[in-house]
């Protein structure tokens, strides 16, 4: 998954992740424990990149199991909080956009309004 990750291909990354997760999820839990940690938060990174297969969502998933699972890691708690703080941005931004929607269709609805009573008054 780091290769991946240094290449900047976050698909196969997020495969290897996954598959790692899976193979993983058979070994005693003491064992598995720091494998299953790592591989969350390489996850999480990836789907957490600008690209196609951004999902800030999974990211903060993925993120937050791993800091379940490496309480003391500082630079999962940093990457951690800086998802949070995306996924508060994209949040915010997609109800400013439907708002924004909905201004332009109410205004829209206004003009054809206005329009429809001005044919209606050219035509008598």
């Amino acid at each position: 998954t780091a290769v991946f990750l240094k290449r900047g291909d976050l698909m196969n990354a997020i495969k290897a992740a996954s598959l790692g997760i899976k193979s993983a999820k058979k070994l005693p839990e003491e064992t598995a424990t720091p494998f299953l940690a790592k591989l969350r938060y390489r996850r999480g990174l990836a789907r957490g990149e600008p690209g196609r297969e951004r999902d800030l969502e999974a990211a903060h998933e993925d993120l937050l199991e791993a800091a379940r699972l490496m309480p003391t890691s500082s630079e999962v708690r940093m990457c951690l909080q800086n998802c949070k703080n995306l996924l508060r941005e994209e949040r915010r931004s997609k109800r400013a956009a439907a708002q924004g929607n909905d201004i332009a269709d109410e205004v829209s609805d206004a003009a054809a309004e206005v329009g429809g009573d001005d044919k209606e008054s050219a035509t008598k």
